[in-house]
This record gives C-alpha cells, structure tokens and sequence, in this order.
C-alpha cells in the first residue's frame, strides 16, 4: 500500500486510456457548466449562525406575533436646515410614497407619532396633515424630539437627521424581490427628494443583503478569473512553456466547472463562504498538476521517454498528492458536522470540491501530458537550459539544505520559540463578531447605518419578551409593575437606549396613578392600532420592551446579554405571575452564535490538526514521522493566530474557517517533503545528504506550487467583504508559513531527531 491509499492508480488507468478519459470530460463538463451558470446567490445574514439553539425559534415567533418589530428597510434622510418648512413637506410626501409603493406594509418614522391621546377622544397626529398650519414650531419641534414613539429611533435631537423604517409584507423573500423592492424605494426615495438639500442612504437586513449579494457576483466574476490568470501567468514564468500552463491549467478550469456544477445540481448556493471554494479548487489542482509535471520533466531531461516519465510521476508524486488532498478534504470534512448549516454546507462543498481536485488531476493530467509535452521532451533531448527564474528558485532550495544541514539545531531552536510565542498570542485571542463586518467597506448601506449609530440610540434592536400564562389577565396593574422593572434594568445598561415599552407610554401620559389610568384607557381603545399592537400581543398574553444599540462586538454584546438574563431572572422569579421573561432580537442571538459556533471552530480545529497527523503517521508508516511534523505543521497556524491578534481582529468565524481551510493545503507541503525524504532514504544513503537531495528536489515544486496557492487565494484580499478579505489575508499567511515549515523548520528537526537518537544509540553502546 502506497502513501495514496492505491487511489493515484486512477492515473494509470487514465495514461493507457486518455483518449476514453478525455471524452468523459468533454462530454460531461458542457452540462456542467450550464449548471454553474445557473448557480444563485445568497446572503441572509442570520442565516450564518443558525442551528438548533432554540433561540431562533424564539425568534421567529417573536417576529410573528410582533411583525412591525422586524424593519427590513431604513431609509435615512439627513439635513442641514432642521425642521425647514419645505423639507418637512418633501419628507411628509416620502413617508406618503413609500407606504403606497407595492409590497410594503408598514411605514414608521416621525409622522408616526401621535399626540398624548385624550380620554374618549380620537388619536391625533403630532404632526398635521396641512403643515402650514403649524404657528409655533419651537413648540413642535420640543414636542417631536421628546416623543417616546420616534424619540431616538426615528427622529434626532437635533432633527437633523430622521429615518423612515419600512416593513415588507411578504417575510421569506427571493433575492430577486429584495433587489426589486430595495430599488423601488430608492428610485421613488431619489425622486422625492430630487432639487432639495436632504442627503439620502439606504441601510436595514434587505439593503444589506443586497450589497453583500452583489460585491459576491462581483468576486465571482473578478476573482475566479483573476486567480486562473494569476496562476497561469506564475506557471509561464517559471516555466516558459504554454505546455506547461495547458497542462496545470485546463484540469483546473475543468475541477472548478464541476464544482459549481455539482453545487447547482444539489441546490447549493454562493455565500460568503461557498463563494471562495471554487478558488480553493482551482489552486489545489494547479498545484498538484505542476507537482506531477516538474517531476515528469525532471525524469524527461534525464534522459526517460514521455510515457516512462508521466507513469513514474503517477508512481511517485501520486501518492503524495492523494495524501493532500485526503488531508485537505478531512480538515474541510472536520466543518460538516457543526451544528451551523453555514458552516456545514461549506464543508460539503469544499471537501467535495477537493475530492474533485483529486479526480481533475489523475483524470486529466496523464492525457494532456502525452497530449502537450511531446515537444518538450524533444527540446530536452537537446539539453535545453532553465530559465532564470528556476536557476534561482534553484538557488534558494540550495541555500535552504546548506542551513538545515549547517546549523539544524539553531533552526529548530528558533522555529520552536518563534511556535511557542506565537501560539500563546493566538491563545490570547477571543471569540468577536460584528455585525456591521458583513457589509462591504465604503458603502451606502454602512454609511446608513453609521449615521444612525451616531445620531439616534442606534439601528440594531434589543428585544425582552414577557410571556405569561393564558389565564393571566393581561390588562391589570401587575403587568405595568413588572414592565417597569424590566424598563429600568434596560436603562441601567450604558450601552442600550431609546427604550419603548409600555412605562414609557405611561410617563409620556403624565405618570403617576394618572398616567397608570390614561395608559390603561388607551391601551383597550387603541389595541387594534400598530403602535398597541407594537407594545402587547392581547391573544398571546405577551409584552414587548425594545431597546436600541449602536455598533457592538460579540465579546462587548455577549456579556451584556448574560448580565441581562440574569437580572430579568430574577426580577421573574420575584413576580408570583409566573411571568417568563427572555432577551431576543437578531443581532443579539447571532452575537451569542457566534460565540459558540467560534468556540466549535477552534474546537473542530484543534481535532483536525491531530488527525491529520495521525493520518500522516499511518500513510508514511512512521510514528516519527507523524511526530516530528506536529510542530512545522503548528507553526502556519501560530503565525496566523499572531497576526489576527497583533491586528485586533479577534477570532471570527471567517479566520477560523480560514485556519481550517490554510491548514489542509498548508500540510500539502509537509507531505511532499515527507514523502521525498522516504523516496531518498535508503541504507546506502545518509541523512544529510537525504535531506540535501529532498529539499533541491522537492523544493522548486513547495516554492512555486505555495506562490501559486498565495497568489490565487490572495486574490480574494481585493475583495469589498471584509470577511472575504479577511479570509484570504489568512490563508495567504498560513500557506506562506508553511513553505518556510516544510523547507528549513521540518527538515532541521528532523536532523536534529536524528542526531539525538544516533547519540543516544552510540551512549547505550559504550555503556552496553
């Protein structure tokens, strides 16, 4: 059994019938590729931290039972004259468009809000249908700026700036009917607001979606084109043949058409994560095939035919590259049995994606070798000479064995310190998520959000339900008692403001026994109208207090809402009501899933780097092996870690999926290392002159195939998500660490292993 399992015989199969296996893939990948272009996009953003936690349930009945609550569109209007006649006029007329406009249900901003209802008496507007009946407005605008309906929320202190929050009727929408209603709004928003001097951003879940949705077609169409050319452009300058990048390149055009084909058939989606696997794909069949090609071109200049060399590449390289890619399918396997469909759905299809890496390479490479290289073998018939560029890549692997064989304990001395500090700063990472970081940098809809955070309580919702029993008479004083304490534990949290809630009503009422009764008179004569309804649900014995927060990390948000649920706790279990009072809101519970699902990534993480090592163990048949590559293998990893934390970012889903993702293509190199060292080693051969010819074979390969990965994965860091961005500034460090792990790391200590075990061997004789 070879270190591949047997599975590189697929490549074999595929030499002596390459003619049969190019058909199949020209068959097949027409059909494909008409479904990777059928392939739809998707970017609901608390979709990303959903599992099993009942808090999404709880979610989704709050958003049923209070469907004003959830505000898909916020329309965010801004000006220099506050309360200028004109511009009230023009934004009364947007708050009378945007209501009519087809599929919005509801629209709340600072005509909203009402005057303190009189006993008997019909509720009135705060501001009048005829504006230019107003006669005192320093009055009007005392009044609008301490009103508890828009106060904060929809109106500023100021009145400079003022949001229109716009509910959609229809709840599980298409990507298709966002788009179309989030730019209904904006065209009749422009429309209005066209000649005036009022400042227009478009911010809420629906915007949002669709900027993310976009900016993801945009790297679709970007950089999967930019890593193929990327690559293909590294391939010809090392090599100066189009042999050569017809060779690597078309088996990973065809790996990636399969994927996003495969992702179609099965009613897959592109998302933020999805999204960066077909170029995870693209640059493991590069590297692998320019693997298979440089060791069947070294073999050709050494005199053997075509055929004899691509079958002793198959034979030889083979092995190593089943092993990678069963390594990187494991550590992308490790995802698939998270709790969190996000991440799980990544795992199918990146592992699948790596499965097809493997199949592209041993189907295509043997074929399009007899197919590309004959001319190059006659070339080197007659010793035709190296480019530059691989004289010098040359050079370095050369440079590199002088060193590990040199000073190898120095070099392991330094690579464990270099391990140890900067693990321990990845150990000083902690779990963070914002979710302003989903949207791309220098965008409408951040700038949106960034002008509320700053001028009102904040755009993001805290939400306490107070549910009782059904036989619970909802309409007593009891029920405002326990309201008022929930109000006050809110307002003790610096961070949270804006707090609507029945107390609220009631003090706007004039407080006291007074404002107990007017708030109980209006909340039985208005309980069919939206704002009672916003307050109670009547048919579900159930309340609602609201509180709005600006922008917060999850390790800032998280804390918070444990100190929240301890205190409404026991505020619930001093009530003798049985009242259940719980904390919600999509923000808050995405805020605490990312938490636990960060902790099961790092989890997840830390069980893939053993297995991988054990699974390395087994395929070199080496303990030793398994062992000594625990540390080089660790080393990508601790500087990933160290960057994240030096740069402030935290640990994120994004930088652990990241981790999991660098690390199976990182370890790639350990193999191949590896696997030469076992080629080379024989008794007649020594260790130093072992590790001498490993390095200045295999290296040129580690050194060309690792900038290739950086480079077509390192396009992803011209991203406008941060997330994907971030992404790739991992990998790309991770995969760069590697190279130096596997060239000068894993080869001083496994010089430094030997010589102590040769030294240990030579005491217990003398002693023997």
């Amino acid at each position: 059994m070879t270190a591949g399992f047997g599975l590189e015989k697929l490549g074999l199969v595929s030499l002596r019938y390459p003619w049969i296996c190019l058909a199949i893939v020209i068959l097949v990948t027409p059909i494909l590729a008409y479904g990777a272009s059928q392939l739809q996009f998707s970017s609901d953003i608390r979709e990303i931290f959903r599992s099993g936690d009942p808090a999404f349930d709880q979610l989704d009945v709050v958003e049923e039972r209070f469907p004003d609550v959830q505000r898909d569109i916020h329309v965010v209007v801004s000006s220099d004259k506050p309360f200028d006649l004109d511009d009230l006029k023009t934004l009364k007329t947007l708050d009378q468009e945007l209501g009519a406009l087809a599929g919005v249900r509801s629209v709340l901003s600072m005509f909203s809000a009402i005057q303190p209802p009189e006993e008997g008496a019909e509720l009135q507007p705060l501001f009048p249908d005829d504006l230019d009946r107003i006669e005192n407005w320093d009055a009007l605008r005392k009044e609008a700026t301490a009103n508890p309906l828009i106060a904060d929320k929809l109106l500023s202190d100021d009145g400079s700036l003022a949001v229109f929050s716009i509910s959609l009727a229809e709840k599980n929408r298409s990507e298709e009917t966002d788009r179309r209603l989030v730019g209904e709004v904006r065209s009749k928003a422009e429309e209005v607001l066209a000649g005036t001097n009022l400042d227009l951003a478009l911010t809420g879940l629906a915007a949002m979606r669709i900027e993310i949705i976009s900016a993801l077609a945009r790297d679709q169409k970007i950089f999967r084109l930019l890593a193929l050319g990327v690559s293909l452009l590294i391939a010809w300058l090392f090599f100066r043949r189009l042999a050569f990048v017809a060779v690597a390149g078309i088996p990973a055009v065809v790996a990636v058409i399969w994927l996003l084909g495969g992702m179609w058939l099965f009613g897959q989606e592109i998302n933020l994560l999805t999204g960066v696997a077909p170029t995870i794909v693209l640059v493991i069949v590069f590297s692998d095939c320019l693997h298979s090609a440089l060791f069947g071109a070294q073999r050709v200049r050494a005199g053997s035919s075509l055929e004899a060399a691509v079958e002793r590449a198959i034979r030889r390289v083979g092995p190593a590259c089943v092993l990678t890619s069963l390594t990187t399918t494991l550590a992308l396997a490790s995802l698939i049995w998270m709790p969190h469909p996000f991440v799980a759905n990544f795992g199918i299809v990146a592992a699948s994606g790596t499965a097809v890496a493997l199949m592209g390479t041993l189907l295509l490479v043997p074929p399009l070798a007899l197919l590309f290289l004959r001319s190059f073998a006659r070339e080197n018939q007659q010793q035709v000479e190296k480019n530059s560029v691989l004289r010098g890549i040359d050079r370095v692997c050369h440079w590199a064995a002088d060193a590990v064989t040199f000073a190898p304990r120095a070099i392991s001395a330094v690579g464990v310190l270099i391990v140890l500090a900067a693990g321990w700063l990845y150990l000083l990472n902690e779990p963070r998520y914002s979710y302003a970081s989903n949207l791309p940098e220098n965008h409408p809809a951040l700038a949106g959000l960034n002008a509320v955070d700053s001028k009102l309580a904040g755009a993001n919702a805290l939400l306490v339900v107070l549910d009782w029993p059904k036989d619970y008479n909802l309409m007593s004083f009891r029920t405002l008692d326990v309201i008022r304490k929930v109000h006050a534990t809110l307002a003790r949290e610096p961070a949270l403001g804006a707090i609507t809630s029945a107390h609220a009503m009631e003090e706007w009422l004039g407080g006291g026994v007074e404002g107990e009764d007017r708030l109980m008179a209006f909340l039985e004569s208005a309980k069919d109208t939206s704002l009672v309804k916003g307050l109670a649900s009547m048919e579900e014995n159930s309340v609602l207090v609201t509180a709005r927060f600006g922008e917060l990390t999850s390790d800032e948000l998280d804390p918070m809402m444990e100190r929240l649920q301890r205190r409404l706790n026991s505020i619930a279990k001093e009530e003798r009501t049985k009242v259940q009072i719980s904390v919600t809101g999509i923000v808050p519970v995405t805020a605490r899933a990312s938490h636990e699902m960060i902790e099961l990534l790092n989890r997840s993480l830390m069980i893939t780097v053993g297995m991988i090592l054990v699974l390395i163990a087994l395929a070199m048949r080496s303990v030793g092996a398994g062992l000594v590559s625990i540390l080089p293998n660790l080393f990508p990893l601790a500087m990933g870690g160290a960057y994240i934390y030096l740069a402030g970012w935290g640990l994120q889903f994004t930088n652990l999926v990241a981790f999991t993702v660098g690390f199976g293509i990182a370890v790639d190199s350990t193999i191949h290392v590896l696997n030469r060292y076992r080629l080379e080693k024989s008794d007649e051969v020594d260790l130093d002159t072992a590790l001498r010819q490993t390095i200045t074979a295999v290296g040129p390969v580690v050194i060309i195939s690792t900038i290739v990965l950086a480079a077509g994965i390192g396009t992803s860091l011209l991203s406008e998500l941060p997330m994907v961005s971030l992404y790739g500034t991992i990998v790309v460090i991770v995969l760069l660490s590697s190279m130096v792990g596997a060239l000068l790391f894993l080869p001083a200590l496994m010089e430094t292993v030997e010589g102590w075990r040769k030294k240990s061997k030579t005491v217990s004789k003398a002693l023997g």
